[in-house]
């Protein structure tokens, strides 16, 4: 009898040490902040938040990692974030600084792991309020490029001016964020008006629409090449942090 218990145990021990390889194994490397295995970011977007998270690490040294996947399954998506942020040691290491924002497509649900050091500064409520505030509303409307990318800059901006800094280009994302919702009557006025006016002067003066159609291509151009978030030679993982499974999640 006690044979046969070992030799239960021993098989019990085997699988799980199977399993747990095996489920390490299922995580990609890291490409680099930006991780849209999901494919719903277009390439500005995903050079905006690159850019972005990259400018926050060197000025506040917090590594805020966003990842977009088809599916968690079958693992729930709370588990799938806190054994990715184990896997991926988001943070800085003796810090735990870091911060992961998943996203699962088909299960349509967004989880935010918060590593050891921050869990004093993100508790579970205040990562719910941010969710609410800057992810689910785009979510719900069916935007889920846009709520990713103005969910996670009003998220990074917060996080730089606790910092008493200030990330390029994100300034002004949360007032504006905010104002949106209270003025969608005036901006829609506006933008008819802005566009009569520029419709009205191209007509008159059908030289400016070729002169600005060439200045916005050189812009383009020089927009993409080189940023933050340029990781040429590969990408070298993150500073070795840890999580103890705080955080919140939301579905849509």
């Amino acid at each position: 009898m006690k044979k046969k218990i070992l030799f239960l145990l021993f098989f019990v021990f085997c699988g799980f040490l199977s399993y747990s390889s095996v489920h390490a194994a299922d995580f990609p490397k890291p490409e680099g902040y930006v991780n849209d295995y999901a494919g719903v970011l277009s390439p500005q977007s995903k050079s905006v938040l690159e850019n972005s998270l990259y400018e926050l690490s060197q000025k506040t040294g917090i590594e805020m990692v966003v990842v977009t996947v088809v599916t968690t399954y079958p693992s729930e998506i709370f588990t799938y974030a806190n054994e990715l942020f184990a896997d991926w040691k988001i943070g800085k290491k003796g810090k735990d600084n870091g911060l992961l924002v998943l996203l699962s497509q088909k299960e349509k649900r967004v989880q935010v792991e918060v590593g050891y050091g921050l869990e004093g500064d993100y508790p579970d409520s205040r990562i719910g309020e941010i969710l609410d505030t800057y992810f689910l509303p785009s979510f719900k409307k069916g935007n889920i490029e846009e709520g990713i990318v103005l969910g996670t800059l009003s998220f990074a901006a917060l996080i730089a001016h606790k910092n008493n800094t200030e990330l390029t280009g994100t300034t002004h994302v949360v007032e504006k964020r905010t104002s949106r919702q209270n003025s969608s009557a005036f901006d829609i006025i506006s933008k008819v008006f802005v566009a009569l006016l520029l419709l009205a002067l191209f007509i008159k003066y059908p030289e400016l629409f070729l002169l600005l159609l060439l200045a916005g291509g050189g812009n383009s151009r020089s927009g993409s090449g080189g940023g933050f978030g340029d990781f040429g030679g590969g990408f070298g993982g993150f500073g070795g942090g840890s999580s103890g499974g705080g955080g919140a999640g939301r579905g849509w």
